[in-house]
């Protein structure tokens, strides 16, 4: 496994422990945990709830194939 690798698994390990333990906590709203944790997911929040995410999508058509080097 390259080392890049291994850190993003490690990332990944690292945001799955936070979740759970958010989602576990007894103190307070599922919510203020949340934000506390998790910064962006409360300016995400913030943007949808402010009508932010309901501009229709534009979804890319088909994809080019590239070349690797």
């Amino acid at each position: 496994m390259s080392e890049s690798s291994d850190q993003a698994r490690v990332s990944l390990l690292e945001l799955a422990a936070q979740l759970v333990a958010v989602s576990t906590s007894a103190d307070g709203s599922l919510a203020t945990r949340m934000s506390d944790r998790f910064p962006s997911w409360c300016e995400t929040a913030m943007a949808i709830a402010a009508g932010l995410g309901r501009e229709s999508v534009e979804w890319l058509g088909d994809t080019e194939a590239v070349d690797h080097l």
